[in-house]
């Protein structure tokens, strides 16, 4: 079974849970896929089933029966319920537009760490994607009206980059000048802030206690925003 879409999570079991996690993803602008087998349940003769989920979309359901079985009408009795299950599926989630401006992109490097701040008009979901070269930021409904690059190159970071991903989306591409240790996230409010801390390694900033700081930031009226 494989989405027409990229899905941005994907839940195993549509239960009470399984449900309302999708439902609070959905509303946010994220974009769940739920994936039950329980409908394989009761096929006649067969002894247990096993399934596991891949990071494209895939689902692999293999299911064990009793020595002697007719392996052809299994197979029908099997898809019969696969297709049960797969009507069941919720539909598609509805697109959602970038309607989000974006206010602001900065950094501020310190000895241990490099905090990144995208600063948006209204309240974002976001999801982070870890790397060794680059940390991927997705965001939901975020819209740009142009490319925006931060070239950075304090020992950790090289250069963050915010662009369009698609027409619901942006992404933040944090491209890194060494593997990072530690990456924390939080947000802010009044205005509306998403803050990504990038850690060194602990031996490197053992390594390098008293870098020099760089940094880039706005000021509205005497205060100092991070």
């Amino acid at each position: 079974m494989s989405p027409a879409t990229t899905q941005d999570a994907i839940i195993i079991g549509g239960g009470i849970n399984g449900a309302a996690s999708a439902f609070f993803l959905a509303r946010a602008g994220l974009r769940p896929l739920i994936v039950e087998a329980l409908e394989v349940n009761g096929v006649e003769r067969m002894l247990y089933m096993a399934s596991k989920c891949t990071n494209d979309g895939q689902m692999m359901l293999d299911v064990t029966f009793e020595l002697g079985t007719n392996l052809d009408m299994a197979q029908v009795l099997v898809q019969n319920r696969v297709g049960v299950a797969e009507a069941k599926l919720p539909p598609p989630v509805r697109t959602v537009r970038a309607d989000v401006a974006v206010e602001d992109l900065r950094y501020r490097s310190y000895p241990s760490f490099t905090r990144v701040v995208v600063e948006a008009k209204a309240p974002l979901a976001y999801v982070t994607v870890p790397g060794s070269e680059e940390i991927r930021i997705r965001l939901p409904r975020l819209a740009l009206d142009r490319v925006r690059t931060e070239e950075i190159a304090d020992g950790l970071v090289k250069q963050v980059r915010l662009e369009p991903d698609g027409d619901a989306a942006a992404v933040l591409r944090i491209a890194l000048e060494e593997k990072a240790g530690e990456i924390k996230t939080f947000t802010l409010q009044d205005p509306f802030r998403m803050v990504f801390d990038i850690y060194r390694q602990q031996e490197a900033a053992q390594r390098n206690p008293v870098r020099q700081v760089h940094r880039r930031e706005r000021r509205k009226g005497n205060e100092r925003v991070p």
